[in-house]
């Protein structure tokens, strides 16, 4: 009887072990990607001014166009924007050889081609024009300070 008693209890006790394992959130396991650190310039040579923004992306992601269109208002006489989409041949090269990952990856370089600034998914058009005047070295006023 005793044992009875024991398995009873045994099987209570695994009933309730696995409906609290079914109720914990599970740790999600999340890739780490990464922008590239330097771009060659001269994968870009149509693109001679000082900075360069580029916009890996792909027709494929649903954010990506939003990103092209947020980057494409840095135009400027120092700055060109590149939309470099991976449905295209040479863009689908690109972003093998930049070891691209995952779109919209967006990145500012220098002259030099190194990367001053980076994002990785969606990203605010304040945030990218903070991120340019930080690598051109331009200081940021608030809207407090104009009248």
């Amino acid at each position: 009887m005793i044992w009875v008693g024991y398995f009873i209890t045994l099987i209570v006790i695994s009933a309730v072990a696995i409906i609290v394992q079914r109720r914990k959130k599970h740790d999600i396991s999340v890739t780490n990607f990464e922008a590239p650190i330097k771009l060659d310039r001269n994968d870009f040579k149509d693109y001679a001014s000082a900075y360069i923004v580029v916009v890996f992306s792909s027709q494929a992601c649903n954010s990506c166009e939003g990103v092209v269109a947020k980057a494409n208002v840095l135009q400027s006489d120092v700055v060109d924007v590149v939309n470099v989409d991976y449905t295209t041949t040479k863009g689908k090269a690109l972003h093998k050889k930049y070891e691209i990952e995952a779109v919209p990856t967006t990145v500012i370089c220098d002259v030099n081609g190194v990367v001053q600034e980076s994002f990785i998914g969606s990203v605010t058009a304040a945030d990218l024009w903070a991120a340019l005047a930080k690598v051109r070295g331009a200081d940021i006023q608030s809207c407090d300070s104009h009248t």
